[in-house]
């Protein structure tokens, strides 16, 4: 019944001609009861989604994943070649709107949001356990907001699909920014109460309710609403259920202390983020912005040991290094790490400075300073101290998920820093374009985003 369900799961997923709102299976395949009155079918299905997510939705560590992508559009890459290379116009900031990379972002992300609307239907209507139930719709209504708020951060207005009904689906239209930010916290107010009493999955590769107050927080932060942040994040590190670790060779194994969400990867495999920074020869295709390497204090540990640099007699290159292993290794060793705890620190810090709480802001900011050998920060103005949050968000975060894009575009600094860095800049550019075929299959979705 497992291969069965997933192999119609798979089918849904097809990346093919087709938009994903032009899916349009009979009920029996993904919707009938029967699939999803086995507790077992029904997480192989979810099982199948965070696969996804590892290995090809926008949250994957490879090459295609915003990770790479939006560390190349912003300021932590650098190509030493273009040509070829799908990364190459994130780069030069030249993305156009039939870009294979936009269609794939977006048709990989609703085709597993469709995958997770067809969980979230079945599961309601079947006759599984309470406990089994609450499990598997906490985990679905997160994910399912998850990709939508990257979605959001790349494009702005997007649709916010919760339903496998084609025909509505196939008309949808964009929410405006204060709709789609409602509708990401309905999805993760439903999660929190599905997942409230469910016991943390031991290797944290399955969003628990802290996960869940984690995308909270950052919701709450796109609308500056301090207390929420600093309520949710506080009940994180007060749960007392992480700690920083003290190596930061630890930080990104899969045992780490301080992880809160990770995908896992199959066993003997691990985190395709290793493979998609390392370069062991050189001049490599891409490596880390003499910008971001210069920012780092002397004395930063995060700059000993989260980076590399190769040499030759003329040249030198730095990669990213937060990942170390970039082939299978007999055991794996690191998993896909999607949310952990020095970011809570870091988003609570932010609340507390905007706030006027500047001293428990220093406090968390030092926490995370200390950690990386580098002595505390000292009381200073309001200004100066979200400065030095700024900074420390930029090196705690680097290639990770895009941090450093989205947060300059939060704090609308994004012309401030990248017109000095990136000669193709431009205001309009803080948004992706919207795929041109999904335009066309579905006009609703008119008008194109700003500069394209």
């Amino acid at each position: 019944m497992k291969k069965y369900f997933i192999l119609l799961i798979s089918t849904v997923l097809v990346y093919n001609c087709e938009s994903f709102t032009d899916i349009n299976l009979p009920d029996n395949q993904l919707t009938g009861k029967v699939v999803f009155e086995d507790v077992q079918t029904a997480d192989a299905a979810l099982t199948h989604v965070y696969t996804l997510l590892f290995s090809e939705t926008l949250v994957t560590g490879n090459q295609r994943g915003i990770g790479v992508l939006m560390g190349a559009y912003g300021d932590e890459q650098t190509y030493h070649t273009t040509e070829g290379f799908a990364q190459g116009v994130f780069f030069l900031n030249q993305v156009a709107p039939n870009d294979n990379t936009i269609m794939t972002l977006w048709d990989k992300s609703y085709h597993a949001i469709y995958a997770l609307n067809a969980i979230i239907e079945g599961v309601e209507k079947s006759n599984i356990t309470e406990t089994d139930k609450n499990k598997l719709l906490g985990e679905a209504y997160f994910t399912r907001a998850y990709i939508h708020y990257f979605l959001y951060g790349l494009f702005d207005e997007i649709p916010y699909i919760t339903s496998t009904d084609y025909e509505l689906n196939s008309k949808t239209g964009k929410l405006k920014p204060g709709e789609l930010i409602d509708a990401l916290q309905n999805d993760l107010e439903r999660a929190a109460q599905f997942l409230k009493n469910v016991p943390q999955h031991v290797l944290k590769g399955r969003p628990s309710i802290d996960a869940v107050k984690v995308l909270q927080a950052r919701t709450a932060l796109l609308q500056q609403d301090w207390d929420s942040v600093i309520r949710l994040t506080s009940e994180i590190i007060d749960s007392n259920h992480y700690s920083l670790e003290t190596d930061l060779n630890l930080v990104f194994l899969k045992e780490s202390t301080e992880t809160i969400w990770q995908l896992m990867a199959k066993a003997g495999n691990n985190a395709m983020e290793g493979a998609s920074y390392i370069f062991t020869k050189i001049p490599p295709v891409q490596s880390m912005s003499e910008s971001l390497y210069n920012s780092f204090e002397i004395s930063d540990l995060r700059k000993t040991h989260w980076t590399k640099t190769l040499s030759n007699e003329t040249q030198s290159f730095t990669h990213s290094f937060k990942y170390k292993y970039n082939q299978p290794t007999g055991t794996s060793m690191e998993y896909s790490v999607q949310l952990r705890l020095a970011e809570v620190y870091l988003m609570r810090a932010e609340a507390y400075i905007q706030s006027g709480q500047t001293d428990m802001g220093l406090d968390d900011i030092n926490m995370i300073r200390q950690r990386a050998g580098l002595e505390n920060r000292m009381t200073a103005s309001e200004q100066t101290v979200l400065q030095y949050l700024i900074e420390e968000r930029q090196h705690e975060l680097f290639s990770e998920h895009g941090h450093r894009f989205f947060d300059l575009k939060r704090w609308d600094k994004l012309d401030e820093v990248l017109s000095n860095v990136k000669p193709n800049w431009q205001t309009a550019y803080k948004n992706l374009p919207l795929p041109e075929k999904e335009l066309l299959l579905n006009p609703n979705l008119n008008p194109q985003n700003n500069g394209y």
